[in-house]
């Protein structure tokens, strides 16, 4: 396979695991707050609208963090490859 192809499939894939992360967070740390206030939860029941805030809070988290677990992985797999070749 393509070596631009294997980062792109693995950027993508380490895109979906962080956003999953940083969604699970974000109705957690709802949760907290739920439970904080009780049953006055006025500002903090839309759950849809809290979800789409954090991709634009945290966009340019989520993609730096993606871009450097995805280099770093994608740098250790191929140097780990080279060095397999070059014992045989």
């Amino acid at each position: 396979m393509n070596k631009i192809l294997q980062f792109l499939f693995a950027f993508s894939f380490c895109l979906c695991i962080t956003v999953i992360f940083f969604i699970g967070w974000s109705i957690i740390d709802e949760w907290i707050v739920f439970f904080d206030y009780g049953w006055n939860w006025n500002e903090y029941t839309a759950t849809p609208i809290i979800l789409w805030d954090i991709f634009f809070d945290n966009m340019l988290t989520i993609l730096v963090i993606t871009t450097c677990i995805t280099s770093i992985g994608f740098f250790l797999y191929h140097y780990r490859e080279k060095k397999i070749k070059s014992e045989l």
